[in-house]
């Protein structure tokens, strides 16, 4: 059965209270300050204001209009533009003069959010790229009078064996390339088409993979337009796979993931699962991790599960020796002694299995891991688990526009037509047995938002709801590559686009394992590959980087 957690539908006190009409009536409400958002030498904080000014639109986002990155590389990196042509014809002459002048302006653009590129290296063409070319063995002219693999009248038989892959000119070329690209070389892929998907898993399996280079795609079409926004959407991106941190929330909103005794920042984790990344295949899961007092930065690993469609990763407490190994190696030496688990994917019927499997796995992992890497102490630290349902039917609609705060302040409690982000319901729809809750921790950009209902499932730190709210709400707002806060806590979102990449691995290399795999003679079931084939490991110089972003 789920964890039972009592008396913990205590009712807030912080913010303004509010009524939500919902479907089934009004149920009592808050809304959460938002918190503080930190860049370099710089805030962005909110203040509460009526509904109508030019603030209230602007609870949940921020623009970088002013602000610099809070950590950026210490020394410049030498920025190398590699233009991908996944045609037969080469791109017109005036390209390249057309590319040297947009990657000016990308220097010029995100050196004044502290990132420092040297472009002065020409960028080069690579034609012809494309996934591993198919080719069939056989296929000869049949004779008179037969049909299909018979042959016929001046048709071809069908081919015979199993095929055979030929490799793209353009990935000859980029594998001779990257062979000897020095250190300190950030690859930009510039595609001239944007819409081949087998292209850009193709390159991410080449460049993460084999060769563990830091690198990021942009398109054609979009990079010449020299558009600043663009260009400051492409560095945050950059500047987090470089290790810097973007933006962080400020040091007293921080303290809620401190642990007062220890004085260590908790660990925070996330997980999901990704279906059938071909047709029949096992699902993929990923664990990320936090591994400083900031939570910028979180580094994962990914695993093939052992069939398609299993939603809950048994083997879970596998991933957690990396995410150990990184604390520990920032925090001097020591390990987590608490533990925060989001967990997205799940139903609510599926709960308990995450109680019962996901976190006994992860406990007895760290168990078993603590005294490798703590000198043979005893390390049992609390775990608390909170499961993220994005995908609900609820709605919240205001009913009013403004409200009295504790002050006796007129403040917004509506955003866009939308409850305002931070807007909490703990009461009238939620359960009555166990700790539920929902938080619009957004603002949406078209529409009616939708809240994300969060579960706690597992609280061995014995968490007050106020608490779990407040944590759940600023991690809302730490997502590196977006100026806005986001539906579910970053840790989540990043262990989905882990997944995401793990499946362009997996999809880059499937065909041509399958074909390469032994199979018994005469048997026409598939063959049997093993998972470090269908799913390679990434290259180990970019482990502890968040390549997938």
């Amino acid at each position: 059965s789920i964890y039972k957690v009592e008396n913990r539908h205590d009712y807030g006190t912080k913010g303004t209270k509010v009524d939500i009409l919902t479907g089934s009536g009004r149920v009592p409400s808050r809304i959460l300050d938002a918190p503080v958002v930190q860049f370099k030498e710089s805030t962005f904080e909110y203040k509460d204001k009526s509904y109508g000014t030019k603030h209230e639109e602007s609870k949940g986002n921020w623009n970088m209009k002013g602000h610099q990155f809070i950590s950026t590389p210490a020394k410049q990196v030498n920025l190398r533009a590699i233009f991908i042509n996944n045609a037969n014809t080469a791109p017109p002459a005036s390209m390249e003069s057309e590319l040297d002048i947009s990657m000016d302006k990308f220097a010029s653009d995100v050196k004044q959010l502290g990132v420092d590129f040297n472009v002065s290296g020409k960028p080069i063409l690579i034609n012809q790229f494309g996934p591993p070319i198919k080719k069939f063995q056989g296929g000869g002219r049949g004779g008179r009078g037969g049909r299909g693999s018979r042959g016929g009248r001046g048709g071809r038989g069908a081919p015979s064996g199993p095929p055979t892959f030929e490799t793209s000119p353009g990935e000859i070329s980029l594998l001779n390339l990257l062979e000897n690209i020095p250190s300190n070389t950030y690859i930009l892929y510039v595609l001239r088409r944007g819409n081949d998907s087998a292209v850009y898993d193709r390159l991410k399996y080449i460049t993460d993979l084999k060769f563990g280079a830091l690198n990021s795609c942009v398109v054609w079409d979009n990079f010449k337009k020299n558009s600043i926004q663009y260009n400051s959407n492409v560095v945050m991106k950059m500047n987090l796979k470089l290790l810097g941190s973007n933006h962080s929330l400020s040091i007293e909103n921080n303290k809620l993931l401190i642990d007062k005794e220890s004085n260590l920042p908790i660990l925070v984790l996330g997980s999901d699962v990704t279906h059938y990344p071909e047709k029949d295949q096992n699902s993929i899961a990923s664990l990320v991790g936090s591994y400083d007092d900031k939570f910028t930065q979180f580094p994962g690993d990914y695993m093939l599960q052992d069939g398609p469609g299993e939603e809950i990763i048994t083997n879970v407490g596998s991933l957690m020796l990396n995410r150990l190994k990184i604390y520990q190696k920032h925090n001097n030496g020591k390990l987590p002694t608490k533990i925060m688990y989001f967990r997205d994917g799940v139903s609510v019927d599926q709960f308990s299995q995450v109680v019962k499997i996901e976190v006994k796995s992860i406990k007895e992992s760290v168990r078993k891991f603590g005294p490798q890497l703590n000198g043979g102490n005893k390390y049992d630290p609390p775990v608390t688990c909170i499961a993220t349902v994005k995908r609900n039917q609820v709605r919240f609609i205001p009913i009013q526009e403004n409200a009295k705060n504790e002050k006796g302040e007129e403040v917004a409690v509506q955003s866009m037509g939308n409850v305002m982000p931070g807007t909490v319901v703990d009461r009238g729809i939620t359960s009555v047995a166990h700790f539920d809750f929902f938080i619009q921790s957004h603002q949406a950009l078209k529409g009616t938002g939708v809240p994300c209902h969060y579960w706690c499932l597992y609280d061995e730190n014995q968490s007050t709801s106020d608490y779990l709210q407040e944590i759940c709400n600023n991690l809302c707002y730490i997502f590196g590559r977006s100026t806005t806060s986001v539906k579910v806590p970053a840790p989540v979102y990043y262990a989905d686009l882990l997944c995401t990449r793990a499946t362009c691995f997996f999809k880059a290399g499937f065909e041509l394992n399958m074909a390469q795999a032994p199979k018994e003679k005469g048997s026409k079931d598939q063959p049997t590959v093993s998972k470090n084939v269908l799913l390679p490991q990434v290259n180990d110089n970019i482990k502890s980087v968040m390549y997938y972003i």
